[in-house]
């Protein structure tokens, strides 16, 4: 997988979290857009693994691509792709077994982890967000994430609970696409939450996200996406808009305004954000 000029949706399954069997979903997803499946079962062992990959593979669409996480030797014999956790198998151990063409993704968190990435087809970056599969661990956010993306070997994927309406401000700062997990575990919306995502990934990108600015946040200086609202701000780093107050250059910003006030070169903005509870 070369640089993208479409951004690429790629499919993590996770059988224990799916209303039917994986099979299945496959068939519901076929011919709704989806670019890569990663099967991704650390639970099963050779055989049944061995099996599931065949048939998610002769059920989804003959231009979508397989992979398997960390099994070489599965995706060796099934002449598939495989995904490496970060600590796990090399790129070039993978390399020496299923050859110089193979596509193969590696996990990544840091953009340290990312620079000793070469010889990768993709990368998967995250988790951006809070999300229930990773309970507890912090979030990288979209800053990280764009660290990331400037020193990466290949084409970074976002994931972790990057939702549709997430997903813009990650494209504008590189993201080669999306890996999406929870919303495919559902056999009757399957097709539907692909097409959304499929939607925005195909949606011209506003020419104004191909730059950037700079502003100071909070007394440090930001780097966003030309055109970022205080709106898309605050959701990218899932904060509440009913639960912070935002001063612009020395004015409070209305909340009621907050999708409509762009961020411009050289703004200062203090943010406030009042977490809930009681004494």
């Amino acid at each position: 997988m070369e640089r993208v000029d479409c951004p690429v949706l790629m499919w993590v399954t996770d059988q224990a979290r799916s209303d039917s069997p994986l099979p299945e979903l496959a068939i519901e997803a076929a011919g709704s857009g989806l670019d890569l499946i990663q099967v991704r079962e650390k639970h099963l062992s050779q055989l049944p693994l061995e099996l599931l990959v065949r048939a998610v593979r002769q059920l989804s669409d003959p231009s979508t691509q397989v992979v398997v996480n960390s099994n070489l030797a599965v995706a060796r014999k099934l002449g598939v792709g495989v995904h490496l956790p970060e600590q796990g198998p090399t790129i070039e151990e993978a390399r020496m077994v299923l050859g110089a063409d193979a596509p193969i993704g590696r996990s990544v968190h840091s953009p340290e982890s990312a620079q000793g990435s070469t010889g990768a087809t993709y990368l998967v970056a995250g988790h951006l967000f809070e999300t229930g599969s990773k309970d507890g661990l912090p979030p990288i956010g979209i800053d990280r994430f764009a660290e990331i993306v400037r020193v990466a070997p290949a084409p970074v994927l976002a994931i972790g609970g990057v939702t549709p309406d997430r997903l813009a401000p990650l494209l504008a700062v590189g993201a080669a696409g999306v890996a999406v997990m929870s919303p495919f575990t559902q056999k009757a919306t399957i097709a539907e939450r692909v097409a959304d995502y499929r939607k925005v990934l195909e949606s011209p990108m506003p020419e104004s996200s191909t730059a950037t600015i700079t502003a100071t946040i909070n007394g440090k200086p930001t780097e966003l996406p030309a055109g970022t609202t205080i709106s898309t701000f605050l959701a990218g780093r899932e904060l509440h808009e009913r639960l912070v107050v935002v001063e612009r250059n020395g004015e409070i910003v209305n909340r009621s305004a907050f999708s409509e006030v762009v961020v411009e070169e050289g703004d200062l903005l203090e943010i406030v954000h009042f977490v809930g509870g009681g004494a």
